[in-house]
């Protein structure tokens, strides 16, 4: 696979855009840039959710959040997400302790990646979970606090009506002002839509690759990161000295080692400045 690249600034930026949307308005319209391959990003998974354009949208969606995203395998890890009941046990939680991404020579049983063999879920956990996914009509008596804050509606039914095409509407008592929404989505749902999507976009890019996105790790490479490092980790007891010794290479508690792998312009600087000023932070 070709290593995709994105800037530190152009990951900062994303972002940056994604907060700002959060509080600007629940409507939005989509002109995403098409940066993936149809036939080779959007193969639908072993048991698929989504038909062929509901992906497609989903996948210019994923890329309004963070471009590249479809590339990294998002479409992917929602889609399995979205259908984890359908699998025995469900892909909500990968095993451990070890991926056999950092094995011990000596000790065989690190070699194994346990992430694949998914654990079975508790009773509190797969109820809590198909009231997530399901919403309260999809699971027994509904959600335990529907009478007071209304039915959950699931994700599976969020991303269905999310994924249908734009409609335009004219917005109430203001003129003939046209606003573009999601699908079938009401305003509040739209809301919810968008904070879950952004969650969901972004884990896939920086979890494991066992729950069906960054690909080959490559989203881990963005941000610098070498990825899951157990049974080593980044500091290893000593016995003798009756405490951890950090790992020179990777210390966790003095900068790492070397020059920066990307360092900040001017431009960010000044906008990382300007972030801090409007927050309250530091001005230096």
């Amino acid at each position: 696979m070709k290593r995709f690249t994105f800037s530190r600034r152009s990951l900062l930026k994303s972002f940056s855009i994604s907060s700002f949307a959060y509080v600007t308005t629940p409507k939005i319209a989509i002109a995403s840039p098409k940066n993936f391959d149809e036939e080779k990003d959007l193969l639908p998974p072993e048991k698929p959710f989504f038909t062929v354009s509901e992906r497609l949208r989903l996948a210019e969606l994923c890329e309004e959040i963070f471009p590249g995203a479809v590339k990294l395998g998002a479409v992917n890890y929602i889609e399995i997400l979205l259908n984890a009941f359908e699998y025995s046990p469900p892909k909500i939680f990968a095993g451990g302790p070890y991926s056999g991404r950092l094995p011990f020579k000596h000790i065989p049983l690190v070699k194994t990646n346990n992430f694949k063999d998914f654990l079975p879920l508790n009773r509190v956990q797969e109820r809590a979970w198909r009231l997530r996914l399901y919403g309260s009509d999809g699971v027994p008596e509904g959600g335990p606090n529907d009478e007071v804050v209304g039915k959950i509606t699931g994700w599976r039914e969020l991303f269905k009506l999310g994924t249908q095409p734009v409609r335009a509407e004219v917005e109430p008592n203001s003129g003939l002002e046209i606003t573009y929404v999601w699908g079938g989505l009401s305003q509040p749902q739209a809301k919810v839509f968008r904070e879950v999507l952004t969650e969901l976009t972004l884990e896939s890019i920086f979890g494991a690759p066992e729950y069906g996105g960054n690909r080959d790790g490559e989203g881990w490479k963005v941000i610098h990161y070498e990825g899951d490092v157990q049974p080593y980790g980044y500091a290893v007891y000593s016995g003798k000295d009756g405490k951890y010794i950090e790992r020179k290479t990777h210390p966790v508690t003095l900068p790492n080692p070397g020059e920066d792998p990307e360092p900040f312009d001017d431009m960010m600087r000044g906008f990382l400045r300007l972030m801090s000023f409007f927050s309250g932070g530091n001005k230096k």
